[in-house]
């Protein structure tokens, strides 16, 4: 008998057993997947889709725009879907840039020339308030909610958004209001809730796109400028604010029921990552950073109610992380934070940047500026459970 037939008499039972597990681990891994649902195909318009939110887990509707390749035209556009799979376009006079839906059915928007209304999953829309520059909206019911945008825009309303007025116990943000922006809103019940924003003055960097001096984007360091954070325990009544000086810019905050959530901030093609993603735990845990890779390009966090925490990402291509070509959408999830697994997504799906929506754990959907929409396709087995982060990641 030979050395090799005696040594693979005693290797090949623990070869099997270890190929097993591997392909048990891929079909773990493959379970849960992304799937394409609606994708955008045009030679003359782009579909640029740029939020999408949900009614219950089968109405929702996505917002964006018709962009000419050859002509300086837009078109505004709404997608519906009363299903969870199958989507209608269909176009409206206002382009909108944020949609935030209650479970009544009605619908609110952030649109180029105030706040609108729909209670008909968006055909029909009508404005009750001309506020500018709003970024972000919230309702915690039928009757009260706030907007936030450009110039330290801060405003609520009792109403249902018939009226809408500065937010009474605004907090005092002392950076300079022509070049601060309060972007994001987001609330977890009707008690807790957050608001992020920065103060940047404009560089002469701002002037030339990236894209068209790549060499100089990668040559040119970010400067430190304020973020600022604003948080409430009380549904609005009281507020107090942070101003921290920092690298980037936090472009969303998200927080789970458990008070553990994930704060996402992006950079400039300049610096050393595209993006870090921080964990918190609210109201006085610190920010502790969880993720960061130089080729994945971070655009949104999800956090569901429960299960799995998401990331969506782009994958860069060429030397720029933020560039006007599209890159391989990418998505990761995690169940403590800390440690993150790819997912499969739709070889198809491409983006500059990616939008991502949770109704719920098992209804979860990506909408891209590349006019793709995504979701998540659940193997039907039970969730993962939700961890607490133990130890800073490193």
């Amino acid at each position: 008998m030979s050395a090799f037939s005696l040594h693979s008499r005693h290797v090949m039972p623990h070869l099997f057993g270890l190929l097993v597990l591997l392909i048990a681990g891929a079909g773990l891994r493959a379970a849960d997947s992304w799937e394409l649902q609606y994708q955008h195909l045009d030679k003359e318009y782009d579909l640029r889709l740029v939020d999408v939110a949900f009614v219950d887990a089968k109405r929702g509707l996505a917002v964006g725009y018709i962009d000419s390749r050859t002509r300086d035209r837009q078109r505004p556009v709404n997608l519906v879907t009363t299903d969870g799979t199958t989507w209608r376009l269909f176009e409206v006079k206002k382009r909108c840039d944020d949609v935030f839906a209650l479970g009544s059915g009605i619908l609110f928007a952030a649109c180029e020339d105030g706040i609108y209304r729909s209670d008909e999953l968006g055909s029909d829309w009508k404005r009750v308030a001309r506020l500018k520059d709003i970024e972000s909206v919230w309702f915690l019911n039928e009757r009260r909610g706030f907007a936030v945008g450009a110039s330290k825009g801060f405003y609520e309303t009792q109403d249902g958004g018939q009226r809408w007025a500065p937010v009474a116990t605004k907090p005092e943000i002392s950076t300079n209001p022509d070049v601060t922006t309060l972007r994001h809103i987001h609330f977890v019940g009707e008690r807790h809730g957050f608001v992020t924003g920065w103060s940047r003055p404009p560089t002469n960097r701002d002037r030339i796109p990236d894209w068209l001096m790549p060499d100089r984007a990668m040559q040119q360091r970010d400067t430190p400028h304020v973020n600022v954070f604003a948080d409430t325990s009380d549904a609005g009544a009281t507020w107090r604010a942070q101003e921290v000086s920092m690298f980037g810019e936090v472009v969303t905050t998200e927080l789970g029921p458990d008070h553990v959530g994930m704060t996402l901030v992006n950079f400039s093609n300049g610096f050393e990552y595209p993006a870090e993603v921080f964990y918190f735990r609210w109201p006085n845990g610190e920010m502790v950073r969880t993720f960061r890779e130089k080729r994945r390009a971070v655009t949104d966090v999800a956090v569901p109610e429960r299960g799995p925490v998401y990331l969506a990402a782009v994958e860069p291509v060429g030397q720029l992380y933020w560039s006007p070509i599209p890159g391989r959408l990418r998505v990761l999830r995690s169940a403590d934070f800390m440690t993150w697994e790819e997912m499969d997504v739709d070889y198809r799906a491409s983006a500059r940047r990616a939008s991502i929506e949770a109704y719920d754990p098992d209804n979860v959907w990506l909408v891209t500026d590349t006019g793709m929409i995504l979701k998540l396709k659940r193997d039907g087995g039970s969730l993962p459970e939700r961890s607490k982060p133990t130890a800073p990641p490193k």
